[in-house]
């Protein structure tokens, strides 16, 4: 293979996959990520497989061993979020959960199915994310001509293989503007080459890929992502849906604040180290954790028998705060199928009662249950018998961002790599982001990124207040920080006292708590359980 990778042993000779460079300007950021990354200056890049239990099968532990081997400085973050026996309908379902808050570089996706859902899942991913897509089309299943196609107009809804493959997966693709990984001619040709009975590829359940089989789909897929052909000509951290500001070659902190517009539906923070100091983050002047739209689910437990989430998207129609659900089900038929359930929030409450064949709205309105998206009723039907007593379920509502970077920082959901994500799901145009921290300590900090998936990427240092006139005294509040600023002016002095009225005792403010500026003064406050005051005065008659 042009990557110099060897075939696998067990595998027979066969031509190598080489995609078509109109393919592979379709996953033009991530191969560039990947091309871009030196020993000096690695990057770091997030995959995350998706589909069903092919999905599930080894061939992705191939391709994720395959890229750690062709590009060795890549920091590469692997994911496997598929869901056994969901096909690409039941996907779409729960995609948004599963990839929207994870926002990576690149996903990987097949499922069975008609091929049309793929289309909609894509498209609600894609207008969330700058993630990429690679859709993978079907290997070879048993009763299908090894014969190429060449009359697409002939294909029949009704054959499902051949319509997937050559009419609704490729339309997919184009329609969402993904990387069609075409595997299912090169199976063909491999078969036909090797005379090999595509059923001799697949496991005795005539379905799932066997060992071969395997080495097979993984080199089939990997080829879309070596550097074939052309090199990667864009800059990943710098294209329309991605710009970022280098907070170490620019001096665009202000006594350790800075102000900056964005455009995009994410900002992330990147730093060598934990910081020296608290960060506190404001996005249009209040917390991140005030934006409704940074809110989101995490994909409900399983059920009880299987891998299925006992629910497979939950919404909602109120703002949501940080909380687990739980789900309850009772009063169930004596079939197992039908029930009633409650739900409960650990900050909300008990907050309803529903039934699984009508659409449910909780009591708050915080979350939304439609009918066809219950797998309970599912789980009983295909073996797993009746729905045990006790049987519960949970999910979360998550912020998506924080609103301070602790220097406790660790690695968490919110990070990625050394950058950790200040929000992600903010309305397309420009925000104002400001961060505070201690005057002097904004060392460790490398760039502030925003990315846009409709590639109206911006980041723009806005210029710091001019100073109060001489004499006046200003407040500002800050998340997690409270500020004063004044005239450097000689001719005024900073007093502070502890309580007011005629016994007031006021005391020069110390010097050495004191940020000395070129244009004013300012000190930060500490957070002290007994009030504290200030005033300004002449230091002479």
């Amino acid at each position: 293979m042009a990557s110099g990778l060897e075939l696998k042993a067990d595998l027979l000779p066969h031509a190598p996959l080489i995609p078509e460079e109109a393919e592979l300007t379709r996953l033009a950021r991530v191969r560039s990520l990947m091309a871009a990354s030196t020993k000096e200056h690695p990057n770091d890049v997030r995959i995350v497989f998706y589909g069903q239990s092919i999905t599930l099968a080894p061939w992705w532990q191939e391709v994720a061993s395959g890229l750690e081997a062709v590009y060795p400085t890549v920091h590469f973050q692997f994911e496997n979020r598929a869901i056994s026996g969901f096909i690409d309908a039941y996907l779409e379902r729960t995609a948004p959960a599963d990839l929207i808050p994870r926002n990576p570089d690149l996903v990987i996706l097949h499922a069975f199915g008609d091929g049309f859902p793929m289309a909609e899942l894509i498209r609600e991913v894609r207008a969330a994310t700058t993630t990429e897509v690679l859709l993978q089309q079907d290997y070879v299943l048993g009763g299908e001509s090894l014969e190429p196609v060449t009359n697409l107009d002939a294909i029949p809804y009704s054959d499902n293989a051949r319509f997937r493959n050559y009419i609704s997966l490729p339309l997919a693709a184009n329609q969402t503007g993904s990387c069609l990984a075409r595997i299912h001619d090169p199976w063909k040709a491999y078969c036909r080459t090797n005379h090999v009975d595509p059923l001799s590829l697949l496991n005795p359940d005539g379905l799932h890929p066997a060992p071969d089989s395997d080495h097979l789909l993984g080199e089939l897929t990997l080829a879309y992502l070596l550097p074939y052909g052309r090199a990667a000509t864009i800059d990943p951290w710098n294209c329309p849906q991605v710009q970022t500001l280098n907070l170490d070659r620019e001096p665009v902190w202000r006594d350790g604040e800075l102000v900056c517009d964005i455009a995009g539906r994410t900002v992330e923070l990147g730093f060598d180290h934990a910081p020296y100091a608290d960060v506190a983050v404001l996005i249009d002047g209040v917390l991140p954790s005030a934006h409704p739209e940074l809110y989101g689910f995490t994909r409900p437990s399983y059920t009880y028998y299987n891998t299925w989430p006992t629910v497979s998207r939950v919404g909602s129609q109120a703002p949501l705060v940080e909380e687990t659900w739980t789900f309850t089900p009772f009063n169930v038929a004596r079939n197992g199928i039908d029930f009633s359930f409650r739900v409960s929030g650990s900050v909300t409450g008990e907050d309803g009662v529903g039934t699984n064949t009508e659409r449910f709205v909780s009591n708050s309105g915080r979350v939304v249950i439609e009918p066809f998206d219950h797998w309970l009723g599912r789980t009983v039907f295909y073996g797993g018998g009746p729905i045990p007593e006790g049987f519960t379920a949970s999910w979360a509502a998550v912020l998506n961002g924080t609103d301070v970077v602790p220097t406790t920082f660790r690695p968490s959901p919110q990070v990625r790599g050394d950058r950790v994500v200040l929000a992600h799901g903010l309305s397309e145009g420009t925000h104002r982001v400001v961060l505070t921290t201690r005057p002097g300590l904004e060392g460790p900090f490398r760039f502030l990124r925003a990315s846009s998936p409709v590639g109206a990427a911006r980041v723009q240092v806005i210029a710091a207040p001019p100073p109060p006139p001489a004499g006046q005294l200003t407040a500002r509040w800050r998340a997690g920080a409270r500020w004063l600023t004044w005239s450097l002016d000689p001719g005024w002095i900073l007093q502070s006292t502890t309580g007011l009225g005629t016994d007031a005792v006021w005391e020069g403010y110390p010097e050495g708590l004191i940020r000395n500026q070129t244009d004013h003064r300012r000190t930060l406050l500490e957070d002290s359980d007994d009030p504290v005051f200030f005033r300004l005065i002449r230091s002479t008659p």
